[in-house]
């Protein structure tokens, strides 16, 4: 078991039992502040264990029926349980709002209520002062993320404690502001994971940073002139990339495919990168597609056999698709053209592009 894993389950079951605790207190000490404290806690325990259990499902690998692998999974349990959580909050600060603003007595909490409240404080102080000493060992910074969120926990568990000291000395109704407080934190923590999970959902692109990062890495690999058509989403937490590069018009299709595996391999190399699309351009296609209705091979092949009857028939023809037209590069053998003189030979082929106006240029090569 790693560091990381150990200390995370040490905290999620330390949480735990403080949770139970407050909760406990909370109910029977008449704590409202306290009650809504446990319930925060517990959140954090519960959202360690839905995403324990839906990382494990979300990393399983691609099959047929999920072809893109089963990352939104972690994403749509998030949202179910961001749900949850808001609709938690809100029923807090309903049921505390009563006692402030609904003319019902907010109860004096027992003063019990008050050593767990500074028990919970010292607790979170413990469990963070440690994570974090575990994160800079290990330079983890998801684990220092998690320090720090205990520390948050400790800074919610004051107002707590604020507010029970002030409904112990006389001011009763401080105990339902202190529960209104950790409502609408519950409330914003609810609802920063919908916004998170929604954002994912509706394939919401990297944020500006990340984004120039990537279109910089693309940039410096050598043969991309220019790229296009850059689109990006996230899948849990994981970043995937589409885009269209622009490579020059005259290399081999080998050629082109190996410049768009340089760009793979780069970005791949960046952090929280999952996954990379590359298409390869030689021309921009962004805004139009000039040449789209072009021949293709085979038709065009039958055409200039058709112009062309009494020629021998070429080795190889390469086919230049461009800004609309048509480059057409063919190379013949010099053995089996020897009826013919290489003049009569592309005499007859420039006679092609005379009566096929989409094709720009036709030039002739020889093989011995």
């Amino acid at each position: 078991m790693t560091a990381a894993i150990r200390i995370t389950l040490i905290t999620a079951l330390l949480t735990a039992l403080l949770a139970a605790l407050k909760l406990g207190a909370g109910y029977f000490g008449e704590s409202h502040a306290l009650f809504a404290d446990g319930i925060h806690s517990i959140s954090d325990v519960v959202i360690d264990i839905i995403v324990l259990f839906a990382s494990h499902f979300g990393a399983q690998k691609a099959d047929f029926n999920h072809p893109y692998g089963h990352g939104r999974i972690e994403t749509a349990a998030t949202l179910g349980l961001a749900l949850i959580l808001f609709i938690t909050g809100l029923s807090i600060i309903w049921d505390a709002g009563r006692h402030l603003w609904g003319g019902e007595p907010a109860p004096k909490p027992d003063f019990y209520v008050l050593y767990i409240a500074i028990f919970a404080i010292i607790l979170n102080e413990i469990i963070f002062r440690y994570t974090l000493r575990v994160s800079k060992k290990i330079k983890s910074q998801l684990l220092e993320a998690n320090a720090w969120h205990s520390r948050s926990d400790a800074a919610v568990s004051v107002v707590v404690l604020l507010g029970i000291a002030g409904a112990l000395v006389g001011f009763p109704w401080l105990d339902a502001v202190g529960a209104v407080f950790v409502g609408v934190m519950i409330c914003k923590m609810g609802g920063v994971l919908v916004w998170k999970s929604v954002s994912e959902l509706v394939d919401t692109g990297v944020e500006k940073e990340t984004l120039e990062n990537i279109q910089k890495t693309i940039s410096h690999i050598p043969g991309v002139k220019t790229l296009h058509q850059l689109r990006t989403r996230t899948v849990n937490n994981m970043i995937l990339v589409d885009v269209h590069i622009l490579v020059s018009p005259r290399i081999s299709v080998s050629e082109g495919h190996f410049i768009g595996d340089q760009v793979i391999i780069a970005l791949l190399k960046l952090p929280d990168m999952a996954d990379v699309t590359v298409h390869v351009d030689p021309e921009d296609d962004e805004t139009a597609h000039p040449s789209s209705h072009l021949p293709g091979r085979e038709e065009l092949i039958l055409l200039i056999k058709t112009y062309c009857p009494h020629l021998p028939a070429p080795e190889k023809i390469l086919l230049h698709y461009l800004d609309g037209k048509i480059e057409l590069e063919i190379i013949l053998s010099l053995s089996e053209s020897a009826l013919f003189s290489p003049e009569d030979i592309s005499n007859q082929y420039q006679e092609v592009p005379r009566k096929l106006a989409y094709i720009r240029e036709v030039k002739i090569l020889f093989s011995i």
